[in-house]
């Protein structure tokens, strides 16, 4: 059914269903639905045994799926309450009722509230065409009774200091759970602030009208999704038995998600918890979910263990339309004037004072789908843009239901033909299966950029509005109109291995070149980042036994110390060359005169052990020479080797020593010793704690790549990155192990909240405990068990 409602929906997310329930009867079934779901929980009790191993992991288990749910809802709220509230205070539209307009809650709240006026969301839950996986729904129905268990029973002041006597902390609804839901991750939701300013030009003012709205605080619309895009990556290794010692199948995951949310409109408590979910004789998965959702993201059961990295190739495309003369409200298309669409919201805003008023915009939508309005992308009297996204309102609310399709299959086979009947997978696909298989799949919701549409319409940033034949394409295969078929998509199945750091899919294993994808997939001979080119580097040198441990290929122990060796591949290359220009130029001046002596510094560096581990010496002084535009290559990107070049400093370039002489003179104004422990300066805050951790940014080459501040005040600020990692064995008995870096907890006062932490700052692993032996026997094993409504 998925398939064939999706051809309905094709051009934007409030078609079709959306005019049939808007206005009064789309309230109506919002209503009904709401109150519905507040009290249609079926009168049986609901029960579920929730267990605590070391440092605070709950192992879930339950006997059906609405109990298991009902497990997960609670412990979700019980570790995390007030970031779940605030999740579904922004699902409701009700930021600016709570908080004020700034900070983007006024730019969200009109995004959401449109959504909600649509009645789309409700609709597509009672349609009795759509088709939803019963066990699916029953998960989510159990979620919503354990979350509302806990809010229920726990007094208001005895909540964490964050939402302590708050009145947003309350019951949900099914219907808020899937408003959650039905905004999407990526999507238009990475756009909202470009949607919800959007307006036309007045006639006196054209640009500058648009662009200087008292109430509306326009950004960059690039410097918005680079800034999104520095913490939002990862790493993901699928090692299959010619790559290991003992012939299983093995992975490594590190996605990079930030500690803190993001202070932009879509982006609030966009955090991930740990979990083990069992239903004995059915369902057996541990891993992580996002905050807020009661199936699993990525993890193991013991069939399959998977991962996802965040793909290279685009999710969205913008249009360039072509406005009517005579209305900027108006789009010329093939020829013909089309009206936009109109859809005027009100939400409620807190003012100052505590009063509460009502704000009004209109948005605009075009049949591609919303206008935008940006810095970069302004709307005057001849051109606007707007956005066309490949995932429709019915494709956002499956992507759970396929995310739990992906945790309970039983083989990779299995995880590819999920990922092609779905395709609604934003991000890459990593896995390995019990027979030792493989799997690489960017398959997805890909926008259908083929080379000949971009010849003709523009390019993969943004196409020709104004024409019929710069639609996207669909392929026969295709789940719905719009995308990439799976048979013109990034696959590598087989035994081998396959890994992938955000960078283009055709490098997913170099033996395995996959020579038929579009360029939207990313060109022949673009360079690889160097973190990028330092993973499959560490694959090829563990092959070989040329990195300094014991052996050749991979054990679950030397999977683990390579990950936490924290290289830095950019030292790797040229440190070397930039030890010999230290020689014969001991000192340099500055632009602003000042003489700098590097003796001492690039003392340091030839001893450094080019790692960003918390006692290297000499790590901050090599990372703001790179700061400072340091690493000036003197060879290119040769297309038939991309995997190694550049690789050589240009030594003679002036700015190489430039930017060596401002690092050490910013260092030393800061009163850092040059040889100071990177673990002395870089640390991460957690409460009143300040925890040293290892880690450097993507850009230095760091696989263990953590996203730090700018040197101030004599310290490097962690802010988040790798805030997860696992490692898994499939072998005679499986095993992972891995860390939530910061921790099941929000609360300051729970015992959780800074404890992996400061295990991970100490360099420990965490024992996941998959296997019942290892769960009853863990010393720190606490059982509760809830049951009631």
């Amino acid at each position: 059914m998925i398939n064939n409602l999706s051809k309905t929906h094709q051009h934007t997310e409030l078609h079709a269903k959306a005019r049939a329930v808007r206005a009064a009867v789309g309230a109506a079934i919002v209503a009904s639905l709401a109150a519905g779901c507040a009290t249609t929980q079926s009168p049986e009790s609901l029960k579920a045994t929730i267990r605590r191993t070391e440092m605070g992991v709950p192992h879930i288990l339950a006997d059906n799926w609405k109990n298991l749910g009902y497990g997960v809802g609670y412990t979700q709220a019980k570790d995390r309450i007030c970031d779940l509230a605030e999740l579904y205070v922004t699902a409701r539209a009700e930021r600016s009722y709570y908080w004020g307009g700034a900070n983007g809650n006024l730019e969200s709240d009109f995004y959401r509230q449109r959504l909600i006026d649509s009645g789309v969301t409700p609709a597509l839950l009672r349609d009795p065409e759509v088709s939803w996986d019963r066990d699916y729904r029953d998960l989510v129905s159990g979620f919503v009774a354990g979350y509302n268990k806990y809010v229920r029973e726990t007094p208001s002041a005895k909540l964490p200091v964050a939402c302590r006597n708050q009145p947003w902390v309350k019951e949900i609804t099914e219907l808020d759970y899937f408003l959650n839901r039905a905004a999407g991750r990526r999507g238009p939701l990475d756009y909202v602030p470009e949607i919800s300013n959007a307006s036309p030009p007045k006639p006196e003012g054209a640009i500058a009208a648009a662009l200087q709205s008292t109430d509306r605080d326009l950004v960059s619309f690039d410097s918005f999704a680079d800034e999104h895009a520095t913490v939002d990556g990862s790493n993901g290794w699928a090692l299959g038995p010619a790559t290991t010692q003992n012939g299983s199948a093995m992975l490594l995951a590190s996605p990079h998600w930030p500690w803190e949310a993001f202070n932009k409109p879509g982006f609030w408590a966009q955090r991930v918890t740990t979990a083990h979910m069992t239903i004995p004789g059915v369902f057996n998965h541990i891993g992580v979910s996002r905050l807020g959702s009661a199936v699993q993201q990525i993890g193991h059961s013991e069939h399959i263990a998977r991962t996802h990295t965040v793909s290279a190739v685009q999710r969205d495309v913008v249009y360039k339309l072509k406005l009517d003369p005579s209305d900027p409200t108006r789009y010329l298309y093939d020829g013909q004037s089309r009206a936009m669409e109109r859809h005027p919201v009100t939400v409620r805003v807190r003012e100052a004072d505590g009063s509460i008023i009502s704000k009004q915009r209109t948005l605009y939508w075009t049949h591609f789908g919303p206008v935008l309005l940006s810095k970069d992308r302004p709307w005057d009297t001849s051109t606007a843009y707007t956005l066309r996204s490949v995932m429709t309102a019915l494709e956002r609310l499956k992507v759970e239901e396929h995310k739990l399709a992906l945790d309970r299959a039983k083989s990779t086979s299995q995880v590819l033909e999920i990922l092609s009947r779905y395709q609604v997978q934003d991000t890459n696909t990593i896995a390995i299966d019990r027979q030792g298989n493989t799997l690489f799949a960017d398959i997805g919701n890909i926008p259908h950029l083929d080379n000949a549409l971009i010849a003709r319409c523009g390019s993969t940033r943004q196409l020709d509005g104004s024409r019929s034949e710069c639609e996207l394409g669909t392929d026969p295969d295709s789940a719905r109109a719009g995308i990439f078929g799976p048979k013109r998509g990034a696959v590598v199945h087989q035994k081998a291995f396959v890994a992938n750091s955000n960078n283009p899919p055709r490098y997913a294993n170099p033996e395995f070149p996959l020579t038929h994808l579009d360029d939207v997939f990313g060109k022949p001979g673009v360079p690889l980042s160097l973190r990028a080119r330092l993973g499959l580097r560490l694959i090829e040198e563990r092959m070989a036994g040329t990195d300094g441990m014991d052996g050749k290929r991979f054990s679950f122990e030397n999977l683990q110390q390579m990950f936490l060796r924290t290289r830095v591949h950019s030292a790797e290359l040229v440190l070397d060359d930039l030890l010999k220009a230290c020689g014969p130029r001991p000192e340099v001046t500055l632009a602003n005169g000042s003489l700098v002596d590097l003796r001492k510094a690039c003392a340091v560096l030839s001893k450094w052990d080019r790692t960003y581990k918390i006692d290297s010496k000499g790590a901050h002084i090599f990372r703001e020479f790179i700061r400072e535009g340091g690493v000036q290559f003197l060879d290119k990107v040769d297309p038939t080797r991309p995997l190694a070049t550049p690789r050589q400093l240009d030594v003679n370039n002036p700015t190489v020593l430039q930017a060596l002489g401002r690092a050490v003179s910013r260092i030393q104004s800061a009163g850092i010793a040059l040889d100071a422990e990177l673990g002395s300066i870089q640390t991460a805050r957690r409460g009143d704690l300040r925890i040293p951790v290892p880690g450097g940014a993507s850009n230095d080459g760091v696989f263990n790549y953590m996203d730090v501040s700018p040197l101030m005040s004599g310290t490097y600020d962690a802010k988040g990155a790798t805030g997860l990692f696992y490692f898994v064995e499939f072998g005679p008995k499986i095993r992972s192990r891995g860390m939530l870096i910061y921790g099941i907890s929000s609360d300051p006062d729970s015992p959780h909240f800074a404890d992996q932490m400061e295990a991970y700052s100490h360099g420990k692993v965490l024992d996941w405990r998959f296997d019942e032996a290892d769960i009853a026997s863990d010393p720190s094993l606490r059982t509760l068990t809830i049951s009631g409504r």
